[in-house]
């Protein structure tokens, strides 16, 4: 294999299907920490790590949607801190590591670490969070916040009238 000019992890185009997601993860975070804050930088690695530590060999191929639902299962119900009482990752966060996953894998296509065929993963669907509805003021707070404008307008007028006497 031959050496990838901006990084210093090998070409994998041979292997295709079969690199190891780690390695592929790993060239990209590269890639994120030349170009990128560092916050991003940080939010990715922590990502691409949990999901290389949940199947630590896990290969290119082996990325379908039976794994995408075991991750996003492990995910929604691991317990990682001591002090958080809920237990798993909320759901925008489970997204957002799935996101990553296509993101790392397109990165690889585009840079010539995969085949285009290689890099495709199934559509996984959303976490869906419900939104609170919409709250309205009631006719009691709306008439609060007139007359309190009402108040600061006659004080404003009342500020500009003297200062046209003195």
């Amino acid at each position: 294999m031959t050496e990838h000019k901006e990084s210093r992890f090998p070409m994998a185009v041979m292997a295709g299907g079969n690199m190891e997601f780690c390695y592929l993860a790993n060239a990209f975070l590269e890639f994120v920490k030349a170009e990128y804050p560092s916050g991003t930088y940080r939010d990715y690695q922590s990502a691409l790590s949990t999901v290389a530590n949940f199947r630590p060999s896990l290969k290119v191929c082996q990325i379908d949607l039976t794994f995408l639902k075991e991750l996003k299962g492990f995910l929604l119900h691991e317990k990682k801190q001591i002090i958080r009482k809920k237990v798993g990752l909320s759901k925008e966060r489970v997204n957002r590591y799935m996101k990553y996953i296509r993101m790392v894998l397109k990165w690889g296509a585009n840079n010539n670490y995969l085949r285009s065929q290689d890099a495709v993963i199934p559509y996984i669907k959303p976490e869906r969070t419900k939104k609170p509805p919409p709250r309205f003021f009631s006719n009691e707070e709306i008439k609060k916040i007139l007359d309190c404008e009402k108040t600061l307008l006659l004080q404003s007028n009342c500020k500009q009238t003297l200062k046209k006497f003195t």
